[in-house]
């Protein structure tokens, strides 16, 4: 069995083909559809896989903006998932338990993921799987402040071989007002996607509500994280 290296964006990487990944991490963007992608972390053709994907009504989705808080929700949503049992987290690497739908080699072309689906996505709301507005698959949409994001992007696109190298803060700053950045603009992500509140199968949360209810008091009524009858809530 190869030993695997599980990269930030949720490649994961024999050891003894990484030297050849980073030949082909140029740090250069394709766009699809208006939307800058990193070049050999995704491709055209992988994007296009998932929007054009078939959903299950048990899938369960997390979306982000890059930044915002995903392996989080992801070790949440793994323990809700087995009723508390951390031996699947202890045991299958993140990547595997909750696999990226867009990059090369993501999670629909995987045949071995067992029901539910967990799944990962950057994806904003246009480029989505289409399967997924007809079904009764669940969306949890996470955001994050803005700032935090720019400021949290901006450190890791400077050691991200696959990222543009950001240049000055300043530099940085424009590029990300202007959605000149991995995934486009965060205020497009975050508003297509806050469009979806108030249907059954779609939750919006922040991570800083997370970090207020996370752990709450044994005595405190904390809010539900899921309000899908069907999962358990973390917080009861």
């Amino acid at each position: 069995m190869p030993e695997y290296i599980l990269e930030d964006d949720g490649l994961r990487t024999p050891k003894t083909s990484r030297f050849n990944l980073c030949q082909k991490l140029s740090g250069e963007y394709f766009r699809y559809k208006g939307i800058p992608f990193p070049v050999g972390i995704y491709s055209p053709e992988s994007i296009s896989i998932t929007e054009n994907a078939e959903v299950e009504d048990d899938d369960i989705f997390i979306i982000t903006y890059p930044k915002s808080g995903t392996n989080w929700m992801i070790e949440i949503l793994s323990l809700i998932l087995k009723d508390g049992d951390p031996s699947w987290i202890h045991s299958v690497p993140i990547w595997k338990r909750a696999p990226w739908c867009e990059t090369i080699m993501g999670a629909f072309s995987l045949s071995d993921q067992s029901s539910p689906r967990l799944m990962s996505s950057h994806l904003p709301i246009q480029l989505f799987t289409k399967a997924f507005f007809n079904s009764k698959a669940k969306v949890i949409y996470m955001g994050r402040n803005p700032r935090d994001v720019a400021v949290s992007l901006y450190h890791y696109s400077k050691i991200a071989g696959q990222l543009k190298d950001p240049g000055t803060p300043d530099q940085f700053l424009q590029n990300f007002l202007k959605g000149e950045v991995q995934f486009g603009s965060w205020f497009d992500h975050i508003k297509g996607w806050i469009r979806m509140q108030g249907k059954e199968n779609f939750l919006f949360i922040t991570y800083e509500e997370l970090q207020e209810v996370s752990p709450p008091p044994p005595s405190s009524s904390a809010p539900p994280l899921l309000p899908f009858s069907d999962l358990p809530l973390p917080f009861q």
